[in-house]
């Protein structure tokens, strides 16, 4: 089989799991360890078999050229178990997030400013999250980008 099915098959996995409730999908008791136990050590930031990294993934996302905006990502408060990672906006680091379960049971909601000159002439950029080393980027449930920092920080 080739490696483009193996990454659709964790695709469709990652996607069904996304789509449900959150405390029901089993991700950290079923699939988490299978992972671990399977795929981060050929699929990492160094060794990356068959050119998949499991360490980062990233989005496009749409900006305003001429407004401040901020990126606001849901995360499951429920993350544990090394979640360190930087939140980069086409290579530049915007912030460091370290998870430690903070919400148990529910999801959370982080807002990170994007600086103005990160989106300055721009329709789009690309939102990275990458893991630090040994340690794993969080699966995440929304991020959107808004024109105004709604949480007053």
């Amino acid at each position: 089989m080739t490696n483009r099915f193996f990454s659709s098959i964790i695709i469709v996995i990652l996607s069904g799991i996304a789509l449900c409730p959150a405390a029901d999908n089993g991700f950290e008791r079923a699939l988490l360890p299978l992972l671990e136990n399977h795929c981060f050590n050929c699929h990492d930031e160094d060794t990356q078999k068959g050119d998949l990294a499991l360490d980062w993934f990233s989005y496009e996302v749409k900006v305003l050229p001429d407004r401040p905006v901020f990126a606001r990502v849901r995360y499951w408060g429920g993350d544990s178990n090394n979640r360190k990672f930087d939140i980069l906006v086409d290579d530049q680091k915007i912030a460091t997030q370290e998870l430690n379960a903070p919400k148990p049971g529910q999801f959370i909601d982080v807002t990170y400013e994007i600086p103005s000159d990160l989106t300055k002439g721009k329709q789009s950029v690309t939102v990275k999250f990458q893991a630090h080393p040994g340690a794993m980027a969080v699966g995440i449930f929304g991020c959107r980008i808004m024109t105004s920092n709604l949480t007053g920080k």
